[in-house]
């Protein structure tokens, strides 16, 4: 849990937003470019139903108003990201540049390591 606490901390504070210029949203800040098929299993997951892949910005931009008035679909596609993500890592450092990017300055990476700690301690 303290992988998750931490990561959706970094990334959105907690709060179920958009980012990078609207292409990254919900708690886990996920994109759809990358991301979408796993959306449209989490959606499924849910009974939920969500738009078909967006092909342009504006698109992007409707789907993920959809996406930001379902907190719960929100949080579980947060979750299975850092899941996988995690299961496909070797420690924090691999999974911080799988999830963030392989260019992840240090300082990212200490401001990251520094919330994980925090959150296990309490876990």
């Amino acid at each position: 849990m303290d992988i998750v606490f931490a990561t959706i901390e970094a990334e959105s504070k907690g709060k179920n937003i958009t980012g990078d210029n609207g292409r990254a949203f919900g708690y886990g800040q996920v994109w759809l470019k990358w991301h979408y098929n796993k959306l449209k299993k989490v959606a499924e997951l849910l009974g939920r139903k969500i738009p078909t892949k967006p092909t342009n910005i504006e698109d992007e931009h409707e789907f993920t108003k959809v996406i930001l008035e379902d907190d719960e679909l929100s949080m579980y596609l947060a979750v299975e990201t850092i899941k996988e993500l995690w299961n496909n890592s070797c420690g924090w450092e691999d999974f911080l540049k799988k999830y963030v990017g392989p260019a992840i300055p240090s300082s990212e990476q200490k401001r990251r390591s520094k919330i994980l700690k925090k959150y296990q301690k309490v876990y």
